[in-house]
């Protein structure tokens, strides 16, 4: 029992020894107290709040170092914050999705737009690489896949360059 334990604790200490390098942990404020808690920030390797405990949800993405956070109520507010706590895109009302794409290293992003949930993507800086107007929008092996409205397949590279298909 003495040997598993003295093991466990080595792995641990090896393992937050390797997080102290970079302050990129998002963590639930529960331990902040009453006035913070259920509240999303980031803290360091030692715990120590880098940025408060403000969002209502995080989804923390380790690489490339981006969070997408989330404010509820009204209005319900969507940002994405890199672990600084800098917006590469600002809260804001206007997407109703936003998801990190691991393989194509983008950000998807939805709207509504004249009742339909309408998709595109962003890069790394939330610069909009291909516009919002896909019903919807995939990335499949090296490139994505986009449909229109009216139901007309487009394919896109990474940068949003056209490959293969009609002009975006």
């Amino acid at each position: 029992m003495k040997k598993l334990f003295f093991t466990l604790l080595v792995v641990w200490f090896s393992l937050n020894v390797g997080q102290a390098q970079d302050r990129k942990v998002i963590d639930h404020a529960s331990h902040g107290g009453p006035d913070v808690q259920y509240k999303y920030g980031f803290v360091d390797a030692n715990e120590k709040w880098i940025i408060q405990p403000r969002y209502d949800n995080a989804e923390w993405h380790s690489d490339p170092g981006i969070a997408i956070v989330t404010i509820y109520g009204s209005p319900y507010q969507r940002g994405i914050i890199n672990k600084y706590g800098d917006f590469i895109i600002p809260l804001t009302t206007e997407y109703k999705r936003i998801r990190w794409n691991v393989e194509s290293r983008r950000f998807l992003l939805a709207k509504k737009i004249e009742g339909n949930e309408l998709w595109g993507v962003a890069d790394i800086n939330g610069k909009i690489i291909i516009p919002i107007k896909y019903r919807s929008l995939v990335w499949e092996e090296d490139r994505f896949k986009a449909e229109l409205p009216s139901g007309i397949i487009v394919y896109a590279d990474s940068d949003g360059n056209v490959v293969g298909a009609p002009t975006l």
